[in-house]
């Protein structure tokens, strides 16, 4: 049975409804939050392959422990589509970004024989994902100041121009009264 309570679930109740372009942008979005998952990678793998882009299978399928004929397929369409470019661009097309101990054992050593292959032609991989800039307590202070800052500016700003505006407006029938 299908949890629709859960992303995986959701995107199953797409693929049986025929909208696998939903289930891919559903899952594409998870995969940023959970990039080792190994349903989420499993069913977007999939997602692309029932769409026809078994290179982009493979880039999802590589991070899994998915064997058989379709993983073989979409390897060598991974292979034929980018296998002649560098060591570099293939991997780039890969999207791990998480410690390489974060996957299974099955897929650790594949990425370990991967990452092999980079540094031998000088290509650092992979490469860590951007993470939210944790901030301490003197950042939110300084972004605090800052916000405090603008706000004041924008309240008090026009009320201030329009004090000057009145000021100068009497000050010229002041002196033209004279």
């Amino acid at each position: 049975m299908t949890d629709p309570d859960t992303v995986v679930g959701r995107a199953r109740i797409d693929i049986e409804a025929a909208r696998l372009w939903k289930a891919r942008d559903r899952l594409s979005a998870a995969v940023r939050d959970a990039p080792t998952d190994q349903a989420i990678l499993e069913l977007l793998g999939e997602v692309y392959f029932r769409m026809g882009d078994q290179p982009a299978a493979w880039r999802y399928w590589v991070l899994t422990t998915r064997e058989g004929p379709d993983a073989d397929a979409a390897e060598r369409a991974f292979e034929e589509r980018f296998g002649r470019s560098g060591i570099a661009d293939r991997l780039s097309q890969i999207p791990a970004r998480e410690p390489l101990a974060d996957y299974p054992s099955g897929v650790r050593e594949r990425l370990v024989e991967l990452r092999q292959l980079g540094r031998a032609e000088g290509v650092d991989w992979p490469r860590p994902r951007s993470r939210k800039r944790q901030r301490d307590h003197s950042d939110s202070e300084d972004s605090g100041c800052f916000g405090a800052t603008v706000i004041g500016v924008l309240l008090v700003g026009p009320w201030l121009l329009g004090l000057a505006v009145v000021l100068y407006l009497i000050g010229r029938a002041v002196v033209g009264a004279i």
